[in-house]
């Protein structure tokens, strides 16, 4: 038997990481394809009879990975007859699964992996009946996973809707013209999170990433595994500047277009979160329209000059970042604003005695909705002013109280109308009518006389207080005793100012007034003495 020995030379190959544990001894026992029996160990020596020559060892290489060695080997040429098998030894540690550990026919490459980053031997076994030959050994360097050198920069303007770009940094460890890495872009406060779906190496900034900083978080691969780099915050002072708010939906009018209905507002949609509206409600006459004063909440109450007019609704929305306004269209879409019928908003109102004989007058009050005409009714009511009844033919504005409305009071129904129909209000009712005469003046505050008693000054008399509304005063000034007694009228003073004379003189002067209102005249009442005159 001739044992050949293959010597060893080693072999550096690129990589990074080793693989494991020693193959210890083995011990096995082949059924060899001669006429006896050979034995072999694993120090590679033979044993028994068989065929004599030089079994030549095989040619070993090896291709180094992340965490793998991709090995091969040649086949060999034997002295004889029968099959080859091969075995692989590593050190340190034994080859993967893949890599036959023990003689295995016909197998001239594997794959170990597994490894951590290192440098590991080795060899492989060629087993010929009792003949064993090793290959030189060769030295594979595996490599680890990916190594960061320089972190991911982000580029890009930070305003919300600009698109910011992060690099890939640098790495070591991976293919020339590695192409396979992945990003996760972060907002960050006080702390960084995930923005779900931001996992291309760019981003288009969103309205929630104002007042923030943004990051990218940037993964590369390798057989050995993954690692991942995070670029620096960005920007690198301040923070993503947020834009006003954008409308989407403009606003919407809702509501019965008619004078007096109240119409109500739909915001619309916005993006960029508003924190705020406000509102101003404009009058449209074609397509011109005018703000109207003073409307300016969520909804608006139809005036009177609305009516043949559209109305329509401008929005302002405010974000931190500014304030943007969009309109509803006009309102109604076809048509204008209609009006109603009149509406009574200062009722009538009654002026005159009730006392037989007198007239009274109706006012007619106050009206929104451009009454066109106005019509009257009288009616005699019971002395507590209800249980009231028409006044036959009593349709005037005025009205003249006969005897039968002695005992009673009177109240008016005025009814105002316009193209939409008609309304009525009626007045409140007057006091009790009383008989002719009833109702004449009646003092209750005494004229007075004021000025300097003093012959060539003025004199003037001022009425008193009087019941039942005078509308006229009579006058007739008085020459007294100094006690105020003894008078006698002063020819031709009648009037409410008068010219003391010099036959006034040592005298006190006095005045009679009379009050008359539409059922006579008062009892005349005398004022207080003056001063002598001097």
């Amino acid at each position: 038997m001739i044992a050949a020995a293959a010597s060893r030379k080693h072999m550096r190959l690129l990589g990074k990481h080793a693989l494991l544990s020693v193959l210890g001894g083995l011990a096995m026992v082949l059924a060899m394809t001669g006429a006896v029996d050979a034995y072999w160990t694993a120090g590679g020596t033979g044993s028994g009879s068989g065929p004599v020559g030089t079994l030549a060892a095989p040619t070993l290489s090896g291709t180094p990975g992340a965490g793998t060695a991709t090995l091969k080997w040649s086949a060999v040429t034997t002295p004889g007859s029968g099959p080859v098998s091969y075995y692989v030894q590593r050190t340190p540690g034994t080859p993967a699964v893949d890599c036959p550990t023990s003689p295995t026919p016909s197998v001239f490459a594997c794959t170990d992996s597994g490894m951590s980053a290192g440098t590991y031997s080795y060899t492989v076994t060629a087993v010929w009946q009792s003949w064993t030959a090793t290959s030189e050994s060769r030295a594979v360097t595996v490599i680890g996973p990916p190594f960061n050198t320089a972190v991911p920069v982000i580029s890009g303007t930070a305003v919300q809707g600009e698109t910011l770009t992060a690099s890939n940094g640098s790495w070591d460890n991976l293919p020339t013209g590695y192409t396979g890495y992945t990003y996760q872009w972060q907002r960050c406060g006080s702390t960084c999170s995930d923005i779900a779906g931001a996992t291309s190496n760019t981003y288009t900034l969103v309205y929630a990433d104002a007042d923030s900083t943004m990051r990218a978080v940037v993964t590369a691969t390798n057989l050995s595994g993954s690692t991942a780099a995070t670029s620096a915050q960005y920007p690198a002072s301040g923070t993503v500047t947020g834009l006003a708010p954008v409308n989407t939906t403009p606003p919407a009018i809702d509501g019965t277009a008619v004078q007096g209905e109240t119409l109500t507002n739909d915001d619309g949609s916005w993006d960029n979160s508003p924190t705020g509206y406000a509102y101003q409600w404009q009058r449209c006459t074609g397509s011109t329209c005018v703000d109207i004063s003073g409307a300016t909440s969520s909804d608006y109450k139809l005036v009177l000059a609305d009516v043949g007019s559209t109305v329509r609704v401008v929005v302002t929305a405010t974000n931190p970042y500014g304030s943007t306004s969009a309109t509803s269209a006009q309102y109604p879409s076809s048509g204008t604003v209609l009006t109603k019928v009149p509406v009574n908003t200062d009722p009538p109102a009654i002026s005159g005695a009730a006392e037989a004989l007198q007239t009274l007058t109706a006012d007619k009050g106050s009206w929104d909705n451009s009454p066109t005409g106005y019509t009257y009714q009288w009616q005699r009511c019971d002395s507590a002013g209800t249980g009231c009844s028409n006044i036959s033919s009593a349709i005037a504005s005025t009205y003249v109280l006969v005897s039968a409305d002695i005992g009673s009071t009177i109240t008016v129904v005025v009814t105002a109308t316009n193209s939409y129909g008609s309304t009525d209000a009626s007045s409140d009712p007057t006091a009790v009518v009383v008989a002719a005469g009833t109702l004449t003046p009646v003092n209750t505050g005494l004229p007075g006389v004021t000025g300097q008693a003093q012959v060539g000054k003025t004199m003037t008399a001022s009425n008193g207080s009087w019941t039942h509304s005078p509308t006229s005063y009579t006058y007739q000034w008085l020459r007294c005793a100094k006690n105020g007694g003894n008078c006698s009228n002063i020819s031709g003073a009648i009037s409410s100012t008068y010219l003391v004379q010099s036959g006034d003189h040592g005298f006190t002067l006095r005045v009679v007034v009379t009050a008359t209102n539409a059922s006579g005249s008062s009892t005349p009442a005398t004022s207080g003495r003056s001063k002598r005159v001097r």
